[in-house]
C-alpha cells in the first residue's frame, strides 16, 4: 500500500487554475499539500472550489496557517488536521504548516505535514525543528517548499528523521 503525496506552490491560485486542475488531476494525489494558498479576504470558497475541481477534499476546512492547507482524496481517512503558523519577522512573512493524521482506507495512520520554510537560513532551521516537534511520533511525510537545496542546514535537519523519497533537486 503506498500513499501518494504531492506537494505544489499555488501562488494563490493566480495562473491558469486550469491548468493546474488538470496537472493535479493526472497526478492523482492521495494528499495534496499547498503552499501559497490564498489567504486575503474570504477565500474559503475558491480553496473549496478548486478541491472539488481537482476531486479532492479541503481536509481541515480552517483559515490557512502560513498559507499552507492540505487536500485529500477519498481514498483517505483524515482523522485530524491542524494548521500552525510559523515565527516570521514581518507581517508580510507568512509561513506555516498544515500537520495532518490520516490513514488510506484500510492501512496504517501516518502524520503528513504540508510546509513553506522561510527564506532566511537561520529561520529555516527554527522552522524544521518546529515541524519536528509537532509530528510526534511514528510515520510521516514532509512536503512542500523548503526554500533551500539538499545541503542546507534546515534541510539536513528534516532528513535526521525523515528519509528522502524525492529526487534531490531544489524545492524553490
Amino acid at each position: 500500500m503506498s500513499l501518494r503525496v504531492v506537494s505544489y506552490n499555488v501562488r494563490a491560485l493566480q495562473d491558469d487554475v486550469s491548468a493546474l486542475e488538470r496537472t493535479v488531476r493526472a497526478l492523482d494525489p492521495d494528499v495534496l499539500c499547498l503552499q501559497e494558498a490564498p489567504y486575503i479576504g474570504p477565500v474559503g470558497h475558491r480553496i473549496a472550489a478548486f478541491a472539488e475541481r481537482c476531486h479532492l477534499v479541503w481536509s481541515g476546512r480552517e483559515q490557512r496557517a502560513g498559507q499552507t492547507t492540505l487536500l485529500t482524496s477519498l481514498r483517505t481517512q483524515v482523522r485530524q488536521v491542524r494548521h500552525h503558523p510559523l515565527p516570521t519577522a514581518g507581517l508580510l512573512d507568512r509561513r506555516g504548516t498544515a500537520v495532518a493524521q490520516m490513514a488510506l482506507v484500510g492501512g496504517p495512520e501516518v502524520t503528513v505535514a504540508s510546509v513553506h520554510l522561510g527564506l532566511q537560513p537561520q529561520q529555516r532551521v527554527e522552522h524544521a525543528r518546529r515541524i519536528l516537534e509537532l509530528l510526534g511520533p511514528g510515520p510521516a511525510v514532509i512536503a512542500g517548499d523548503l526554500n533551500e537545496e539538499a545541503d542546507g542546514a534546515a534541510w539536513q535537519l528534516l532528513a535526521q528523521r525523515i528519509a528522502q523519497v524525492s529526487p534531490v533537486e531544489p524545492t524553490f
